[in-house]
C-alpha cells in the first residue's frame, strides 16, 4: 500500500503549525510520509517539539516521539540583515 492510500484525510490546525494525518491503518512496520514544510518567518532557537500517533478508535494505543529542529541563532536568521536588532551580528 502506498503513502497516498495510506492517508485517509488531512487537517491543518493552530494557524497552520499542527499537521493532523487520519491514516487508513497502521502496523509495527515503519512508514514514512513526505511533508513539505514552507518557512514564512525566520525563527531563531527553536525548541523540542513531537509527533504524536494514536488510534482513533483506541486512544489507549498511542505513542510519542520526540524531536529537536537543529540549532540556528539569531545571528544566522538575521546575519546581513541591515534591520536586525542584534548589534553583534553585524
Amino acid at each position: 500500500m502506498n503513502t497516498i492510500q495510506l492517508v485517509k484525510r488531512h487537517n491543518l490546525k493552530e494557524m497552520d503549525t499542527q499537521l493532523h494525518l487520519y491514516i487508513n491503518g497502521l502496523t509495527v512496520e515503519k512508514k514514512c510520509f513526505p511533508v513539505h514544510a514552507e518557512r514564512i518567518h525566520m525563527v531563531a532557537q527553536l525548541g523540542q517539539s513531537y509527533v504524536h500517533v494514536y488510534d482513533y478508535n483506541d486512544l489507549g494505543r498511542s505513542m510519542t516521539v520526540f524531536y529537536k529542529p537543529p540549532a540556528t541563532s539569531v545571528c544566522e536568521i538575521c546575519k546581513g540583515d541591515v534591520t536586525c536588532v542584534m548589534p553583534s551580528c553585524m
